[in-house]
């Protein structure tokens, strides 16, 4: 039985993902068209198609539950659509964007630029208006800043890639803690977290666990960047003062993880189907 649930598991990631590209390419050719033609306002077409992104990940999330591959929790949903703010998150698994989109409707990210190359995914992040990392130094803050002001939370992952295995925090970049110095929006740290470990950068997507893993997210407090604003005017030292102590808490997050053990299974979860 087990052999047969693992296999079951393999049969059904792989179908789940490559539902996920050829649903891409579908909203692409249908969705995103008649938003375009429905909304003349650039402003309103963005926040359209980021509501119908938002509802499509959380229908994918909610079928790979049906399809007994996983479960998922967020903890304080609500502090995450509150107010404009800057999203930083550890990246420990590939489903890390599409777990926060799914319960954030008006968010903007931060993405890859290789996305924009992708075909299954770039007719997405056109349509959202996505911002693509290929933007650098004072140019891509000053998309990030435009963004926040239009009333969009932004997600970024200072890690920059996903966790490796090994290690509970890659180092982390300085571009969320620059953006919230230089633009005064408040920082929202989320810890991610999925158990067993899986979807890593070396781990292919046949290799599942031996159990359905457990994805999950804790909505930490907000911190105000105006704390770490004394320290110089270029922001350079407030800038490496603010990405330590984000990376503590994340870390701290991550230890308070392993110290809880098993706390975080149970009725806690989404159960559609498992």
């Amino acid at each position: 039985m087990a052999t047969l649930n693992k296999l079951w598991r393999i049969l059904a990631t792989g179908f789940a993902f490559s539902a996920f590209g050829i649903g891409g390419v579908c909203l692409s050719l249908t969705v995103f068209p008649l938003i375009s033609l429905r909304y003349g306002d650039t402003l309103k077409r963005k926040l359209v198609a980021r509501k119908v992104v938002s509802r499509s990940f959380r229908f994918f999330l909610n079928s790979l539950q049906w399809l007994g591959i996983c479960r998922y929790r967020v903890d304080r949903e609500e502090a995450l659509n509150r107010q404009p703010c800057v999203v930083v998150a550890n990246h420990p698994s590939l489903l890390d964007v599409v777990l926060l989109i799914a319960h954030m409707p008006k968010a903007d990210c931060v993405v890859k630029a290789g996305i924009w190359k992708n075909p299954f995914m770039r007719g997405v992040v056109k349509a959202t208006g996505y911002i693509s990392n290929a933007h650098q130094g004072e140019a891509l803050l000053e998309a990030a800043r435009h963004s926040l002001a239009q009333g969009f939370s932004l997600i970024i992952f200072p890690e920059g890639t996903r966790t490796e295995p090994e290690v509970s925090l890659n180092p982390l970049t300085r571009g969320a803690a620059q953006l919230a110095l230089k633009s005064g929006y408040p920082l929202l740290p989320v810890h991610l977290d999925i158990t067993p470990r899986t979807l890593t950068k070396q781990t292919a997507w046949y290799q599942v666990p031996p159990e359905p893993f457990r994805l999950s997210a804790r909505v930490g407090q907000p911190v105000a960047p105006q704390d770490f604003n004394h320290q110089d005017n270029c922001t350079a030292l407030s800038a490496r003062a603010l990405t330590r102590y984000l990376a503590e808490v994340l870390d701290k997050e991550n230890n308070t993880d392993e110290q809880s053990g098993n706390r975080t299974q149970g009725t806690d979860y989404q159960r559609l189907g498992t």
